[in-house]
């Protein structure tokens, strides 16, 4: 008889399994670091937005202001505060000067402000009682005021060509000025009125204008000041 061998048994019957070779082990492994860095990566990402979650958030860049509180007044950079001053002129029918109330803008300087003031006289009186102290033809050029409180007022030579003359009429003249601007700006303390940005003589023939005149208040008609309600602090000083 011959001797019979027993058969092998097939893989998984039984017994043991041969090791797989090592190029099957490395394939199995990849897989699984693969998903070991994945769920690692998902966890830093996770991580990472928490973080950037407690960061304020840049507002979007856009053509529109950011209206902080919409209950706040909006403010108008075009429009500017404004100022009572009294501007002198003459008086029908008699010597000596009448006030006016006017309206200027509350600019950054004296200076400017003065400016204004002069404007007005140029323009003339409103009311039927006053009467033009200077020339319809005359400019204002220009007007300093230096560290002493002199204001020099340079006008244009129509003031002194087209002024009608006269000691009473050259008088009114220059202290429509001088008081104008003394009254309303305590800064100014002496006014020297210059022509075409010269020293003259005379206005018209009558009145010095080589010096410098300070404010008296004795030629303006006391009751029409104190009608405007302006004969307290300016008109002491």
């Amino acid at each position: 008889m011959s001797e019979e061998r027993p058969e092998r048994p097939a893989d998984g019957a039984g017994g043991s399994t041969p090791p797989p070779p090592r190029g099957r082990r490395g394939s199995r492994l990849g897989p699984a670091l693969a998903g070991l860095f994945l769920i690692a990566g998902g966890i830093w990402i996770a991580l990472a937005r928490r973080g950037q979650g407690t960061q304020p958030e840049e507002p979007p860049v856009t053509g529109r202001a950011v209206i902080v509180d919409e209950r706040a007044p909006l403010v108008d950079p075009n429009k500017m505060a404004e100022r009572d001053v009294v501007v002198f002129f003459g008086r029908e029918g008699a010597a000596g000067l009448y006030p006016e109330r006017r309206r200027i803008f509350v600019t950054a300087t004296v200076t400017d402000q003065a400016k204004q003031v002069m404007e007005e006289l140029v323009r003339g009186p409103r009311r039927a009682l006053g009467v033009a102290v200077l020339p319809p033809q005359t400019a204002l050029r220009e007007l300093y005021l230096d560290q002493e409180g002199t204001a020099y007022v340079d006008f244009s030579a129509e003031l002194a060509q087209r002024h009608p003359g006269g000691t009473d009429a050259e008088i009114d003249t220059v202290y429509a000025v001088v008081d104008s601007l003394t009254y309303n700006f305590p800064e100014i303390r002496s006014v020297q009125i210059l022509i075409e940005g010269e020293e003259r003589e005379t206005l018209a023939g009558h009145l010095d204008l080589s010096r410098r005149y300070s404010r008296d208040m004795s030629r303006v008609d006391p009751d029409a000041l104190q009608s405007l309600g302006e004969g307290g602090p300016h008109a002491q000083r």
